[in-house]
């Protein structure tokens, strides 16, 4: 699970000691938890429904976790019962057991405690949980008349064993229970809900079970049918060849008028038989039913009047075959794409002459989309290959077949199946993760409703059901969760990173272990939340890594002794500067700064090379793993983002500043994203996704998909999805329309403007006097903001892309130097190198001075660059900044810097801010105060002449004026609105968002005109250069921006009508177009959209191929085949006819 930080769990703690629960919610949202709704229907059988008799009240207590309440709701599909819920539930990331919602909770229970019901269902739970005054509110309506049902529980002071009913007669509807008299009322305990896996029919066999728990409570509630029905199967076991007689006895006569029977015969994954209606006979009758396949049926039955279902019946029977399928054999039950499919089936019997074997690959919704048909043979083999537009889980089903004569269709004898799973990624896409996945007998519905809102992927520990390959999710298989905990002796435990036989033989066993998820299709392999991003210890491996380490780094003895203060003379001798100390606080402590760097850093290095053991050894068994970790990570703990990114496959941390970084320079293909779901309002919930797909992230991940309490889960406890969830995809149903997928395709403008990431310069930041300038991170931040709310973007670069050659100078006219106070000689060079070219840096305080190591220095790397002299490295000193018209208070001013060739804009007691330097070509501006002194320029209160100064500051640079001007209404700058823009050929996409603050009106001036499509209101607004747009807190309103209406798409259909079975390729462009679309594809036939074909394409001026496979048993005639362009929401459309 998510784990919540020691700080977070301490107050939670101390919460739960002062209330029941701190997180207590108020009765309107306890009542939206306890909710149980019929929005998300699934298929059922109306056993009572509409019913004839009384509607049954009842109070159903049951835990409110995974899909326990679903079972009520699945009650309320198939009965005429009305119920309200109290929920027991585990607090999230604790063992506390409570009622939901504590004292809130506890008091709602008691108001439905007053109320009257028909009966009351312990559903998992005793009462044991209730106190003795709740529990006689609840015994007295029993003993006084109503019911009480125990589901997978029992209390014998209640069900006395003395009590049980068991003289039913034939005109008795009886429970499917125990049954037992309780006072005036009664009593019913029910088995707990057996464990039903997925598998074909599964749902049939659940809702039989459904079919005896209500008839249950209605009896128990005294509302079972006043009249009986009986079916008799005879001997109970058919040829399937045979007629098979079933005789059906209505015990009475219907209340209502007009009475009729309705039957059907069915078995679970096999045929239903639908039998004629018939108006109901006052005496017994029988029927016929013909050939069925082999199996296990049963015949249901009910009585209809105009009333509504007076009563039912189901009876079981079997039919038998001594033709038969003995075996599906598979020689893999996986494959990837451009794999086959193939095994052997095996038949037990003789076949009859002209009896025909089909093998068939069958998806979750029983389409036929490939098949081999052959005489039946003792054994037969079989092989196909696995094509892209497979899905995930694809049954292999073997039926035998028997042609009898004349025109009668083919008829079953026997069948038998296996699941194969196709291996998918989901890597090419958008997506959207949930964390955990949903278990009970009702999981593969939780799974339909996480799918049908937006799922994509699942992230657990141990290995993905079947269910999800059912519904094509892929995988993020949890493997384990990385910790830096050790012994007494200070070694690691259980094993040290460095020791590389204890490291290989541990990787490897998980490596096998999850080669179960391997063979399912793992988008991500992750290696824990939360987890100890950096580490070393006291073991001899570590000591040899680390003076290995060491010498990879100085490259000589000689550098490390000069950097250290050391006089080593061989390399053996290098290690701890005091024994057992780990963590070299006796360096920091005696101001050797460099030596405790370096530990600091190879700490972080030794974490990531761990990561490379898991690494190595999941590519071994899967060519497409992608390796990393989640819920980990920050920008101001000192983990170096540059190294773990290079050597990372993914990283999803907690939204930070380390999200700029990594968008910066991850590889496009790099999953990035953060953990949202910590809080319950539309609003912030939003603010966490937008925020997500304006920080350029490929997926969105959430954390939970079942949670009351202290969070929300993505679906209630009723399936559907909470009502803040329902908001959350109304507003962002743009990324999945093409949008997300559209914006994997591009990258964000960074208007010419970097950022530099030193990664020794957090610890700089630390030493000495530098907290007294605030943060590493808050500097950061500052400038960000800064850059943002002039309407510009930036990109980040870092130390060691300097050092290796990475940095591009010319894609580049400003650098910004967020307290980068300490800085190889490399680096500062290179700097110095971009400014002489011309470009332009901007320093807040304190720059280069310390070296690469967090050594100090005398004189800083860049004073020259500056045009001052740093004498010192002295604290803060708090003044008041005038420059020109600007009043700056309580700035945090370096006073230790004089200039020498630069000159100050501005002073603060007697020490100058704002100084500027020409260099060569260019320009250096310092600040020399923190950038945190900075008026915030995204609040109604920040000073015009802050933004003039930041405005002037960026433009000595040359760089373009902001893109976009954005005015309130009054005329004035629009303040607090971020605009990110992609570029995309001859056009781009634009955001605007306000991640704080009220709503207002803008008007947007572009540049120059343009055809605009806003994709929030889905309008074209022509063409234009400016517009009015509502900008909305949390809330990101994208336009696309084209040199002129969308081009018309291209949607070219096969020549020729195409038979069942064939999978024809449509090919989608857009001709003469030099930017980037999305397309959403759309499947229709006889006007009813086709659930299986749902797709994005990105498509450009070159065709891109749509393959729409039938299948065999897919229905004849038109098929309408749409292409739905993103901005303008128009439709390429094309016809299919399958004969």
């Amino acid at each position: 699970m998510k784990r919540i930080g020691l700080h977070t769990a301490a107050l939670f703690v101390i919460g739960l000691l002062a209330a029941t629960c701190a997180w207590a919610q108020d009765l309107a949202e306890l009542e939206v938890d306890h909710a149980l709704t019929l929005e998300f229907e699934t298929p059922h059988t109306d056993w009572a429904q509409p019913y004839a008799g009384e509607t049954t009240r009842v109070l159903v207590f049951c835990n409110g976790r995974g899909t326990v309440a679903r079972n009520i709701v699945e009650l309320m599909q198939r009965f005429d019962v009305d119920a309200e819920a109290v929920f027991w539930i585990r607090v999230i990331d604790y063992n506390n057991e409570i009622w939901h919602g504590g004292e809130t909770g506890i008091a709602r229970m008691l108001k439905l405690l007053e109320e009257d019901w028909d009966a009351y269902i312990f559903f998992g739970l005793g009462m044991d949980q209730l106190s003795a005054e709740q529990q006689y509110k609840v015994l007295k309506p029993v003993s006084d008349g109503a019911g009480i049902v125990f589901v997978g529980s029992n209390d014998e002071r209640v069900l006395k064993p003395e009590n049980r009913v068991e003289d039913f007669d034939a005109a008795d509807v009886a429970p499917a229970g125990e049954a037992f008299a309780v006072g005036e009322g009664r009593g019913v305990r029910m088995e707990a809900l057996p464990a039903i896996g997925y598998h074909e029919g599964w749902e049939v066999e659940y809702d039989y079970w459904a079919e005896g728990f209500g008839r249950s409570v209605l009896w128990a509630a005294g509302h079972e049918p006043q009249m009986a029905l009986r079916i008799d199967a005879g001997p109970g076991t058919f040829a399937w060849d045979a007629a098979k007689t079933l005789t059906l006895s209505p015990m009475s006569a219907a209340s209502g008028a007009n009475p009729r029977v309705r039957m059907r015969v069915r078995k679970p994954g096999g045929p239903e038989v639908t039998l004629p209606e018939r108006a109901l006979p006052a005496r017994a009758f029988s029927v016929q039913v013909d050939a069925l396949p082999a199996g296990e049926y049963r015949c249901d039955a009910w009585v209809v009047s105009d009333a509504g279902v007076e009563t039912w019946a189901t009876a079981p029977f079997s039919v038998v075959s001594d033709l038969g399928v003995a075996m599906v054999r598979l020689d893999q039950d996986w494959g990837e794409v451009g794999d086959s499919i193939s095994g052997s089936v095996s038949l037990d019997g003789a076949p009859a002459a002209g009896d025909m074997l089909r093998i068939g690959l069958f998806d979750r919704c029983g389409r036929l989309l490939k098949q081999e048909i052959m005489p039946a043979a003792g054994e037969r083999d079989f092989s196909f290959e696995i094509e892209t537009w497979m899905p995930m889980l694809v049954r292999v089903d073997a039926g035998i077949f028997r042609n009898p004569a004349g025109d009668e269709p083919a008829r079953t004898i026997d069948s038998a199946y296996e699941y194969v799973r196709v291996t998918k990624r989901n890597q090419d896409r958008f997506n959207f993760l949930m964390w955990d996945t949903p278990g009970g007998a009702l999981a593969p519905y939780a799974e339909q409703s996480l799918v049908e809102n937006s799922v994509t992927l699942q992230l657990d520990s141990g290995q993905p059901p079947l269910l999800l390959a059912a519904y094509d999710v892929a995988w993020v298989p949890y493997t384990t969760r990385i910790m830096a905990n050790k012994r007494d002796d200070g070694t690691m435990d259980p094993f040290c990173w460095n020791d590389h036989e204890a490291v290989t033989a541990h990787v490897r066993a998980k490596a096998e272990e999850y080669l179960p998820s391997r063979r399912h299709g793992v988008y991500v392999w992750s290696l824990g939340d939360e987890v100890a991003t950096s580490g070393s210890c006291l073991s001899p491996y570590c000591a040899q890594a680390y003076r290995e380490y060491l010498e990879e780094v100085y490259g000589s003895l000689d550098a490390l002794n000069e950097s250290w203060a050391t006089n080593f003379t061989v390399w053996e001798q290098v290690g701890l500067s005091k024994e057992g100390d780990n963590d070299e606080a006796n360096s920091l402590a005696e101001g050797n700064y460099p030596r405790w760097f370096d530990r600091k850093a190879f700490q972080s290095y030794n974490f990531v090379q761990f990561c490379q053991a898991y690494d190595e050894a999941y590519e071994e068994i899967d060519p497409g793993a992608r390796t990393g970790f989640e819920g980990a990570g920050r920008f101001e703990r000192g983990d170096d983002i540059d190294l773990i990114v290079r050597e990372n496959d993914f990283w999803s941390p907690y939204p930070g500043v380390a999200d700029e970084v990594i968008r910066s320079i991850a590889p496009p293909d790099f999953p990035r994203s953060n953990w949202m779901g910590y809080t319950k309002d539309a609003d912030s919930l939003l603010n966490r996704y937008w925020r997500m797909i304006t920080r350029d992230m490929n997926s969105v991940w959430w954390w939970r998909w079942d949670a009351v309490g202290r969070f929300h889960g993505w679906l209630a406890p009723d399936l559907r999805p909470y009502p803040a969830v329902q908001e959350i995809l109304r507003d962002t149903q743009i990324v999945r329309d093409g949008l997300g997928e559209l914006l994997m395709d591009l990258e964000i403008d960074d208007t010419g403007i970097a950022m530099l990431y030193s990664y020794p310069s957090q610890f700089a930041c630390q030493v000495e006097d530098g907290p007294s300038y605030g943060s590493y991170e808050s500097s950061h931040t500052n400038f960000q903001e800064i850059v943002r709310n002039l309407g510009y973007q930036f990109r980040y670069v870092t130390d060691r892309m300097l050092r290796e050659g990475e940095f591009d100078a010319e894609r580049y006219r400003m650098l910004i130097l967020p307290r980068i106070e300490a800085l190889g000689v490399e680096e500062a060079q290179i700097i110095r190198d971009f400014v002489e070219a011309g470009g332009v840096v901007i320093a807040d305080v304190r720059p280069a001075i310390y070296d690469g190591h967090c050594k100090p220095l005398a004189d800083g790397l860049l004073d020259e660059v500056f045009g001052i002299d740093t004498s010192g490295r002295a604290a803060a000193a708090p003044g008041t900044a005038t420059i020109g018209d600007l009043t700056i208070e309580n700035a945090k001013i370096d006073a230790t810097v004089t200039l020498t060739t630069a000159t100050a804009a501005g002073e603060a007691g007697g020490a100058p801010v704002v100084i500027t330097n020409r260099f060569g070509d260019g320009a250096a501006v310092l600040l020399n105060m923190d950038s945190g002194s900075f008026p915030k320029l995204s609040t109604e209160g920040a000073p015009e002449a802050a933004v003039e100064l930041a405005a002037e500051l960026i433009g000595r640079s040359n760089v373009h004026q902001p893109p976009v001007s954005l005015q309130a209404a009054d005329g004035a700058r629009l303040r607090n609105v971020e605009c990110i823009r992609w570029p995309n050929g001859g056009g781009e996409v634009m955001a605007l968002f306000r991640l704080s603050g009220n709503r207002e009106t803008a008007t947007v001036e572009l540049p120059e005109a343009r055809r605009v499509y806003d994709l929030r209101t889905r309008e074209d607004l022509g063409t234009v250069r400016r517009f009015t747009t509502e900008i909305i807190p949390n809330r990101a309103t994208f336009f696309g921006l084209l040199p002129g209406p969308v081009p018309e798409a291209t949607l070219t259909q096969p020549e020729f009508p195409v038979n069942r079975g064939a999978a024809p390729a449509f090919a989608l462009s857009v001709p003469g177009a030099d930017s980037r679309y999305a397309f959403r594809i759309r499947v229709t036939h006889a006007g009813q959209p086709l659930d299986w074909h749902d797709d994005v394409v990105i498509v450009g001026a070159e065709a891109e191929d749509i393959v729409i496979p039938i299948a065999f048993n897919d229905p004849l005639g038109d098929y309408r085949v749409e292409a739905i362009e993103l901005f303008s929401n128009q439709a390429a459309t094309a016809t299919l006819r399958v004969n």
